[in-house]
């Protein structure tokens, strides 16, 4: 019966709750098996020996409170209680506090699990190992202390712990099991020593508290555990986890990372390393870096900025999938790291790289996708100011977003002449737009792209080598003009090919468009229309 309901279980730790049902039919109907009755709990022998012992095997379902005593009299025979089994209370949803005895050294798997009424345990100097699940689902519990006898906490054991707030791990401790203390979400300190040796993964996921809330934070500089069974990796601060020279997972303080630099000893950053971290918002990548791993930032749904070092060779697929709010990736490495098309899923960011090789990148298949490519000593892109940005036949403008805007309305002029007028809502989508007559343009988007703090949008359809004015009309919701930005600028012209060079008078050249951007190619030699060759 318990190999049944292990096996059970097993299928359950998903989260699937018919199995209340099949564990509310074991306990009323009795079918635990135990060899007797004492009280409200039932024993197995687990020795018929000297030394007599048994162990805690069940307990009736409407128990309120236990007080497990040292010894019991059986047949004539006096048993000393060793042990709590596994699922000895499972479910007892009705018991709020337990008192354990001196003579009990060990706590099973699921022993209290979804003892969701405990509020109190007292655990004696005799334990020495808490099991996987022990005390899972005990949302009363605000408090525990272990004591100096126990070595090892098992997987899962606080798990969901939710009124739990503190917690005091003894010197005893040497490891500390997977997803102990995940999701408890009201612990907000906890006191690791340095004799911990073992950390699993995810131990502190859900939690709210960051490293400062350690009163000891030295064990962070231990070994700890990972998913991969025998292999030891070192924790560094911030719960990065690091196996030689590789980071694996992020996970110990997910919820609470803003961002991260990565130690010079990392030349690898593993698959899936700081996946759903959805609060870093930067991460800066050293240059010893060489590799980041498949998924390494999915999901990132914060992160704006990327640094990437000189030694950067790889970027493996969906590395950066998801990261939806991504401005601004400044890439050192001389030449364009290899990557994918799925390594990046936000190309209209701003990628700041060499300009000794802007050229190559800007002909790389997946770097040359980006939208803006600037040589990295470039200004960023401030969005506290309008920014013009004008090509050929089109305009990039980028805008502020402002404090109680309803709408945006862009008007371009040439001279007298209205070209055309945008208006957007205060999310970016594109209301209304009309051109002169006789004019027109292409516009597939119907918003505005996010640029840090304000907008951006491409105008197309106007003319090369033409002065135009424009004016931004900033409104609230009454309709009243909060702010207005005003301007002008000239569009390239192409005129100034005669002045591009050639090895050849006889050579034909002919128009490029590359991001967005009209480029003259001769010779396998790409310059601007005004003559200017790109490196």
């Amino acid at each position: 019966m318990r190999k049944l309901l292990s096996v059970l279980f097993s299928t359950l730790q998903g989260g699937v709750r018919w199995g209340l049902l099949f564990v509310a039919l074991l306990t009323t109907t009795c079918l635990w098996a135990y060899d007797f009755q004492s009280g409200d709990l039932y024993y197995n022998i687990t020795s018929s020996s000297e030394p007599y012992t048994i162990e805690v095997s069940n307990a009736v379902s409407s128990i309120t409170t236990a007080t497990i005593p040292e010894t019991i009299t059986y047949n004539s025979i006096t048993y000393s209680v060793t042990s709590i089994g596994d699922y000895a209370f499972y479910y007892c949803d009705s018991l709020t506090s337990v008192t354990i005895p001196e003579s009990v050294t060990s706590i099973g798997d699921q022993a209290f699990y979804n003892c969701f009424s405990l509020t109190s345990v007292t655990i004696p100097n005799s334990v020495t190992s808490i099991g996987r699940y022990a005390f899972a689902y005990c949302y009363s519990l605000t408090s525990i202390t272990i004591p100096e006898s126990v070595t090892s906490i098992g997987d899962w054991a606080f798990y969901v712990c939710s009124s739990l707030t503190s917690i005091t791990i003894p010197n005893g401790v040497t490891c500390i099991g997977d997803a102990a203390f995940m999701a408890c979400s009201s612990l907000t300190s906890i006191t690791i020593p340095n004799s911990v040796t073992s950390i699993g993964i995810g131990i502190f996921r859900g939690c709210r508290f960051t490293k400062e809330n350690f009163v000891n934070n030295s064990t962070l500089d231990a070994e700890a555990n990972n998913y991969w069974g025998a292999e030891f990796v070192d924790a560094e601060i911030d719960g990065l986890l690091i196996r030689n020279d590789t980071v694996i997972d992020c996970r110990m303080f997910v919820t609470s990372l803003t961002s991260i630099t990565i130690p010079n000893s990392v030349t690898y950053i593993g698959e899936r390393a700081f996946e759903n971290c959805s609060s870093l918002t930067s991460i800066t990548i050293p240059n010893s870096v060489t590799y980041i791993g498949e998924r390494a930032f999915e999901n990132c749904s914060s992160l704006n900025e990327v640094i990437l070092g000189t030694g950067l060779e790889t970027v493996k697929e969906y590395a950066f999938a998801g990261c939806s709010k991504l401005q601004d990736v400044y890439c050192y490495a001389i030449e364009p790291p290899t990557a994918y098309d799925s390594s990046f899923s936000q190309y209209n960011a701003f990628l700041y790289i060499p300009c000794e090789n802007k050229k190559v990148y800007m002909l790389d298949e997946v770097f040359g996708n980006f939208k803006y490519i600037e040589c990295i000593s470039s200004d960023k892109v401030k969005t506290n100011d309008v920014v013009i940005t004008p090509s050929t036949n089109d305009v990039t403008i980028t805008w502020p977003a402002e404090a109680g805007a309803d709408t945006y309305t862009i008007v371009i002029k040439k001279g007298n002449e209205v070209f055309c007028t945008l208006t957007f809502n205060a999310d970016g989508q594109l209301l209304n737009i009309a051109f002169a007559p006789g004019r027109n343009g292409n516009h597939p988007a119907q918003y505005a792209e996010q640029a840090g703090n304000g907008y951006r949008f491409t105008v197309t359809g106007l003319e090369e080598g033409t002065h135009y004015a424009y004016n931004i009309d900033v409104r609230d919701a009454a309709n009243k003009t909060i702010k207005s930005h005003s301007g002008e600028f000239t569009t390239q012209s192409t005129t100034a090919l005669e002045n591009t060079h050639s090895q050849s008078p006889t050579s034909d050249c002919q128009k490029i468009i590359r991001n967005g951007q009209l480029l003259i190619l001769r010779d396998g030699v790409e310059y601007t229309i005004m003559g200017a060759e790109i490196k």
